[in-house]
């Protein structure tokens, strides 16, 4: 059925209401309020701290540093393993996770893609939902950069 206009259309509507609920209507239901809920608490962004480091010890990752973390990464969350790369690179979480093309930056996201992945065993997408809506096809290239740099250091 196709209405020409809209005082059609609101009478229709009237005889809808009118085969459904008989005469008249049914009344809405009334809400009492029994206490205001309070408002969420204010969330303040996790930063991780940043240790004094030369220059040279950020720029590439060595296999060695990690290589006697094996138990302290067998229970970390995500969180934390983007915390400990962010305070080794000295970078923020919200650099690290953000659109930032800096070399030292790079380097530390890519880090923490494979460590997410090792660690955690993470799947690519699950990493880039992770650390702030990166494409898994980036998060692949990262992996692999990362391996790589690995592969020519040691």
């Amino acid at each position: 059925m196709i209405h020409a206009n809209s005082g059609e259309l609101i009478r229709h509507y009237a005889a809808v209401r009118s085969r459904l609920y008989g005469s008249e209507p049914p009344k809405a239901p009334r809400l009492r309020i029994v206490a205001a809920l309070p408002s969420p608490p204010a969330e303040e962004p996790i930063q991780a701290p940043l240790p004094k480091r030369r220059p040279h010890e950020y720029l590439f990752v060595t296999r060695t540093a990690y290589k006697h973390s094996g138990p302290r990464w067998q229970h970390a969350s995500a969180d934390v393993i983007i915390a400990e790369v962010c305070s080794k690179h000295r970078v923020s979480i919200a650099e690290i996770k953000g659109k930032t093309r800096n070399k030292a930056i790079v380097a530390a996201r890519f880090e923490a893609y494979a460590l997410l992945q090792e660690h955690l065993g993470y799947s690519l997408e699950m990493i880039g939902r992770t650390m702030g809506g990166k494409e898994h096809t980036g998060v692949m290239h990262g992996i692999r950069v990362y391996k790589a740099r690995l592969d020519t250091v040691c």
